[in-house]
């Protein structure tokens, strides 16, 4: 009885030991090597770059372009307003296309006063509001109320002022984006026209030909509008 329990323990052992090779050495090293491969970019996290190989952004996941101030020790501080119902909210830069809303904010480790975005890939999620909780009705009123301050009249595409299930999401509709050209256009002193052939230049179709909607990275377009597209 003690040999065949020797035996048995020395098979299960050795499939055990199988397993974990496979499945924790060969499996992950093949699957690395072939994202390297045939999806370098996207299994690097899609990070963007400026001139001097500093880091600015990622193609996957969301960026805020609110507008930002520098306190007296040159620390980032983003700007906020108040509004009636005690409600505090960013305020958006009208120089750049804006992305949909993150899931909500956080405080800034370094100064508990300050609120930051959320755009944190690291606890994704949506918010769950339902349509009725106030806390999502006013950051909607909010937001909406920012663009008109900015000029923007007519319906605000639902995209602009509700998170995606991530929180995180990184494009935006194409009615998004021309929602935006008067704003963007007036801010920067460039041809709304001319802008409009931007946004459409940006424009990526369904993954596949079938899955999604057509999208606009906000981030590239952002990109371009620093590099001097549209002038």
């Amino acid at each position: 009885m003690l040999k065949s329990y020797g035996k048995q323990l020395g098979i299960a052992l050795r499939i055990t030991l199988m397993i974990a090779l496979v499945g924790g050495l060969i499996y992950p090293v093949i699957m690395t090597g072939v994202a390297q491969l045939a999806f370098k970019d996207k299994a690097n996290g899609g990070l963007v770059t400026d001139s001097k190989g500093n880091i600015i952004g990622a193609h996957l996941i969301g960026q805020f372009f609110y507008k930002t101030t520098n306190d007296a020790g040159g620390n980032l501080i983003y700007q906020t307003l108040t509004d009636k119902r005690g409600n505090v909210h960013f305020v958006i830069d009208p120089r750049y296309f804006q992305a949909r809303p993150p899931a909500g904010t956080v405080t800034d480790p370094s100064d508990p006063k300050q609120l930051v975005p959320a755009y944190n890939p690291s606890s994704s999620g949506g918010s769950n509001y339902g349509p009725s909780n106030p806390a999502l009705t006013a950051r909607i009123e909010a937001t909406v109320q920012d663009f008109r301050a900015s000029g923007l009249t007519g319906d605000v595409p639902i995209d602009l002022v509700t998170a995606d299930f991530t929180g995180f999401d990184p494009d935006i509709s194409e009615a998004a984006a021309l929602f935006q050209v008067p704003m963007v256009a007036k801010a920067r002193n460039l041809n709304p026209d001319r802008l409009r052939q931007v946004v459409e230049d940006h424009l990526q179709g369904r993954s596949l030909g079938i899955f999604g909607e057509p999208h606009i990275n906000v981030l590239d377009l952002n990109m371009a509008l620093d590099d001097g597209a549209g002038k």
